[in-house]
């Protein structure tokens, strides 16, 4: 790419990846009940799902999911059903005060589930596949090498992408300090954050 192009593509990265949506939703939820470390998990499993859309795109499935509405179809209603069932979960954990102090870092299956849920999220998310198939067809050179190509296009996207979940889940921690050692407090926080899941989820699946 020129130095144009390369500006122009970071520039929508940025943008792109800056939008509050359903991963954004999951690292500040994470942040919130579990920490930054297990927001960073999520965070990171989603990053792999959208490297693997990134890849998939770039071979032209999202060409195949333009020409399909039934797959389309079946893969947004998937998603909306994860995004709702995320949302159930969070409203019927235990209550407990939010508190500001460090928490012990996931393992085993519990991190396992952590980045799952990460790479669900984006996986599950149709609307990458198809905004992937419509932006790089403005950045590729058919007649250079792919591989190359395809590095230079998912790495920044990867790196711009965990950066943004990462910066929303940090400042989601810094402001709970206003609510650590209030129970109540807590549980409209937990309870909000279900609530925006399952809306979320709704308004994807009837979009």
């Amino acid at each position: 790419m020129t130095a144009t192009q390369w500006s122009l593509y970071l520039g929508l990265l940025v943008l792109s990846t800056a939008s509050p949506g359903p991963a954004v939703l999951l690292s500040v939820s994470n942040a919130l009940s579990l920490g930054l470390r297990a927001s960073a998990l999520s965070s990171l499993g989603n990053i792999s799902g959208l490297a693997c859309l990134s890849a998939a795109a770039f071979v032209g499935v999202g060409s195949v999911l333009r020409a399909s509405p039934a797959v389309f179809g079946l893969l947004k209603l998937a998603g909306a059903a994860y995004l709702v069932y995320l949302g159930v979960r969070r409203w019927q954990a235990p209550d407990g005060t939010l508190s500001p102090a460090a928490a012990p870092a996931p393992r085993g299956r519990a991190a396992a589930g952590l980045w799952g849920q990460g790479a669900l999220v984006a996986l599950t998310n149709p609307k990458g596949l198809l905004f992937f198939g419509a932006l790089y067809p403005q950045f590729i050179q058919p007649a250079a090498p792919l591989l190359p190509q395809f590095l230079q296009l998912t790495v920044p996207l990867v790196l711009c992408s965990f950066t943004a979940l990462m910066v929303y889940a940090t400042l989601a921690r810094r402001l709970q300090r206003h609510f650590a050692g209030q129970p109540g407090r807590g549980r409209f926080a937990r309870r909000a954050s279900g609530a925006a899941f399952i809306l979320l989820g709704l308004a994807l699946g009837l979009s």
